[in-house]
């Protein structure tokens, strides 16, 4: 928690050497520790904040404030902006993120907080994911129309 506030300070020598790839500094990880990574991300999610058009965007301090009132039965949890919109969630047990997750969404007022699972290879740079929930009314269609058959989407 102490490298997420700044407040860390590790010595340059206990740094991995980076090395010259391409055009871009890299670093070399192992197996294992890239597997203990992905572990420790088992808790966590993905979300983007949907506002309304002209909305100011919300910056990560004031979401945690939000969040932080509406999940006052949630354990120990965090959050960090990856750009665009988009935020990383993570909890301390799997049963407060599937508790979190199982809403879909949170109506933060104003804006949406869309949730979806944590992937390994997520770029907030690729992604295109923008969904509308929408009611519609239709008049005048034949009861026929209505049974449960002809409801599913796919």
């Amino acid at each position: 928690m102490q490298a997420v506030n700044n407040i860390c300070d590790i010595p340059v020598s206990q740094l991995p050497k980076p090395c010259l790839k391409d055009d871009h500094f890299a670093i070399e990880i192992s197996d294992e520790e890239y597997e203990a990574g992905l572990a420790a991300c088992k808790h966590n999610l993905h979300g983007r904040i949907v506002l309304p058009k002209g909305s100011s965007p919300i910056n990560v301090d004031n979401l945690r404030v939000k969040l932080a009132s509406i999940w006052k039965s949630i354990g120990r949890w965090g959050i960090t902006s990856i750009g665009k919109g988009f935020f990383e969630l993570y909890f301390s047990s799997i049963e407060d993120m599937r508790r979190v997750r199982s809403m879909g969404s949170w109506n933060l007022n104003p804006g949406i907080l869309k949730l979806f699972t944590w992937t390994h290879d997520f770029n907030h740079k690729i992604q295109n994911q923008t969904s509308v929930q929408v009611w519609m009314r239709i008049y005048g269609l034949s009861p026929r129309v209505l049974e449960e058959k002809h409801l599913v989407c796919n």
